[in-house]
C-alpha cells in the first residue's frame, strides 16, 4: 500500500494499529544512479519548494512518513539494495531496515545453478532487450504526466531503423542478432517486427548469459550484462532524443556507464561502431551498490 492520497494514509495506520506485519518492498525498477549536478539540483528544488504553493503537500508527505514510522517502528521491513538504504533510513527512520536484492538479480540468485549449465543457443550472437514500445503498450500509459498514453515513435521508423542496426553488426561481426522479448510482449509478433528473428519470452538471463554484446533502449535487465560483464550498447532515435521523459530516465544509467548512445536514425554509426570493452570494475560496482545487498534470494529473506 503506498501513502500517496489520504485514504492509503488511513489503510497503513489502522493496519499499523492492529500490528500486522508489515514488509515494504523499496524496489525501483532500474537502479538510482544520481550524479552530483543532480543532487545539487535536487537541493535548490528543495529549497524553492518551501516557497512555493505545493510545500504543504510536501511538508505533509514529510511528516506523515515519519510519523508511520514511529509508530510502526520495528514493525516494517523494508527490502533494498545498498544505494537505497541510505534513501530509506531517511524515509523511515524509526524502521528495520532488511538487505535485500533487485527483482533482476533476486531472480539470478535463486536460479543461477541452473542457468550456468543451460545453453540456449549455441550459436554466436549479440542480444537486444526489447522494450514494450512502440508497438506495445508499456510504462508510459502510467508515466505520462498527462495521464494519457503516448510514445515518440511509430513502428514503421523504430523497427525498420533498428533492423539496418542489427544487419550491419550481424555482417561486421559475423554473427545473428536475437531478441529477449519484454514480459507484456508476444514473442511471435516480436519476431515480426523484427524481420524474422529469433525472439525469446522468459529466457533473458540465459541469453545474456551467452551473448557477445547487448543493446537496450533502456531495459533494466542490462543487470544481467554487469553479472556476466557484457559489453552494453545504448540505442536511441531522433524522436527518443527529442523526448523529455527518455532523456530524464537515461541520463543518470548514461552518467554511471560512461556511455553515449548510438542514434540509428544516423548511419554515422557505421563508421566507428566496435563492439565496446568491458569495465569490468564498474559491472562490480553496479552490483554492489544498485542492485543488491545480499547474496540470498528475496524470498528467503522474507521467509526469516
Amino acid at each position: 500500500v503506498k501513502h500517496e492520497n489520504f485514504r492509503d494514509k488511513l489503510i497503513l495506520l489502522f493496519i499499523s494499529i492492529l500490528q500486522f506485519k508489515i514488509v515494504s518492498f523499496y524496489n525501483p525498477g532500474i537502479p538510482s544512479v544520481e550524479t552530483i549536478e543532480n543532487k545539487k539540483k535536487s537541493s535548490k528544488f528543495f529549497y524553492k519548494s518551501l516557497l512555493n504553493l505545493y510545500s504543504f503537500n510536501f511538508l505533509n508527505t514529510v511528516l506523515y512518513r515519519y510519523f508511520l514510522s514511529l509508530i510502526t517502528n520495528k514493525r516494517m521491513a523494508i527490502l533494498g539494495n545498498n544505494s537505497d538504504k541510505n534513501i530509506i533510513l531517511k524515509k523511515y527512520p524509526f524502521n528495520k531496515v532488511i538487505s535485500g536484492s533487485s527483482w533482476d538479480y533476486s531472480s539470478f540468485l535463486r536460479k543461477k545453478d541452473l542457468i550456468n549449465k543451460k545453453v540456449l543457443l549455441n550459436k554466436k550472437y549479440a542480444l537486444h532487450l526489447d522494450g514494450c514500445g512502440p508497438a506495445f503498450v508499456g510504462d508510459e500509459a502510467l508515466t505520462n504526466r498527462n495521464g494519457k498514453y503516448y510514445h515518440p515513435e511509430t513502428n514503421e521508423r523504430w523497427y525498420s531503423r533498428l533492423n539496418n542496426f542489427f544487419k550491419f553488426v550481424e555482417e561486421k561481426y559475423n554473427l545473428i542478432y536475437v531478441i529477449a522479448a519484454h514480459p507484456r510482449t508476444n514473442p511471435k509478433l516480436v519476431s515480426r517486427l523484427f524481420d524474422g528473428r529469433e525472439s525469446f519470452k522468459g529466457n533473458t538471463i540465459e541469453l545474456v548469459k551467452d551473448s557477445l554484446m547487448v543493446s537496450t533502449r533502456g531495459s533494466t535487465a542490462i543487470s544481467y550484462a554487469a553479472i556476466y560483464g557484457k559489453p552494453i550498447v545504448f540505442l536511441t532515435s531522433n524522436a527518443y532524443l527529442s523526448w523529455e521523459k527518455h532523456i530524464t530516465d537515461m541520463a543518470n544509467t548514461l552518467n554511471f556507464w560512461h556511455k553515449k548512445q548510438v542514434n540509428i536514425d544516423s548511419n554515422e554509426y557505421k563508421n566507428n561502431f566496435e563492439i565496446p570493452q568491458v569495465n569490468k570494475k564498474l559491472c562490480e560496482k553496479y552490483i554492489e551498490f544498485f542492485i543488491s545487498s545480499s547474496q540470498e534470494p528475496n524470498h528467503l529473506i522474507i521467509r526469516k
